[in-house]
């Protein structure tokens, strides 16, 4: 299957404006604790759909009912129930862990 960047770009994008947001409010001390849930979770929303729906064109998002919508929505089983462990190398980056 080929990835649909647009699809993966139009949701990170959306996180990541949301995050400044939510980022720049916290520094000033204006956001409160109302907000910030709603906020975080909009945010996931958008990180889970670009991961769950990265081989659906622009087109087919606009298609989908609520309920198959929604259940691109969910965290990631793909990421979340991943047994592998990992660790650090020496330039800092994340390597799994081979059993």
């Amino acid at each position: 299957m080929k990835l649909q960047h647009e699809t993966i770009t139009y949701n990170l994008q959306e996180a990541l404006d949301y995050l400044e947001g939510v980022v720049k409010r916290s520094k000033v001390k204006t956001l409160n604790d109302g907000e910030f849930l709603p906020e975080v979770e909009h945010i996931l929303w958008h990180i889970n759909f670009a991961f769950n729906a990265r081989y659906l064109s622009r087109a087919k998002v606009s298609r989908l009912k609520q309920v198959d919508y929604e259940k691109y929505l969910l965290p990631p089983k793909e990421i979340f129930e991943r047994k592998a462990k990992y660790r650090k190398n020496k330039q800092g980056q994340w390597l799994s862990i081979k059993k």
